[in-house]
């Protein structure tokens, strides 16, 4: 389904609570409920920022659901949202969708288990190649699923081009997560080379596209994850 404005239903604060009775918060953001676990059902809250941005032309509620139409439509596993919603008194657009069974890969990483790791440079040479570019780029976004498969969980920060990302658009999206610290200790574990080598394995670049992109992620990367 195809959401837009006019479908977006205003919710009473007593049908909210009824929504999210005896729910899980699993995730804050400053101070407030950011994503809730209720009746095996995803509540996703998207809170109106107090100042003009894109949200104010197109809420990042209808930006995320429509992304994630978009990649299921390209075969990339994401959520599937069944109802969106808007809270007036908070100024709080929701996002409602099935829990999806599974651990984000940096809950993985936590408990040691580097498996799904090993999987995510194919996954993100994929995304490339379909010309999509997560511009938040990290391993909570990412949920390894029990058929293996992993799948996008935050869709609002996706960009989708005509044709694959070139060269520098790959670099500078893996320099974004070379930059994200919750990540570097588990990259760094692993092997960013032997990470990257399998990147650029899965992409089938050349030795001379490698050499191109690699001047580009050094532009950008952290020193620890330069690579000569």
């Amino acid at each position: 389904m195809i959401f837009s404005r006019e479908q977006v239903s205003h919710i009473s604060d007593s049908a909210y609570l009824e929504l999210t009775r005896n729910g899980q918060v699993l995730k804050y953001k400053d101070d407030k409920v950011a994503v809730c676990l209720s009746n095996k059902r995803i509540v996703k809250h998207f809170y109106k920022r107090p100042f003009f941005s894109s949200q104010t032309i197109i809420p990042y509620a209808l930006q995320f659901t429509k992304n994630a139409q978009r990649l299921k439509y390209m075969g990339i596993p994401s959520v599937h949202v069944t109802d969106i919603y808007y809270l007036p008194k908070e100024k709080c657009h929701l996002v409602i969708y099935p829990y999806l069974e599974g651990e984000t890969i940096y809950d993985e990483l936590s408990k040691g288990n580097f498996q799904s790791l090993a999987k995510f440079p194919e996954f993100i040479a994929k995304l490339h190649a379909l010309g999509i570019k997560f511009r938040d780029l990290h391993t909570g976004n990412m949920l390894a699923q029990p058929n293996s498969e992993i799948a996008l969980l935050d869709t609002s920060r996706l960009r989708f081009k005509k044709s694959a990302l070139n060269l520098k658009q790959r670099a500078h999206n893996l320099a974004f997560l070379a930059n994200t610290q919750q990540d570097q200790e588990f990259l760094l574990k692993f092997g960013f080379k032997a990470f990257l080598d399998a990147y650029f394995n899965a992409a089938k670049l050349s030795n001379r596209q490698i050499k191109k992109f690699l001047r580009y992620f050094n532009r950008r990367a952290p020193e620890a994850f330069l690579i000569a």
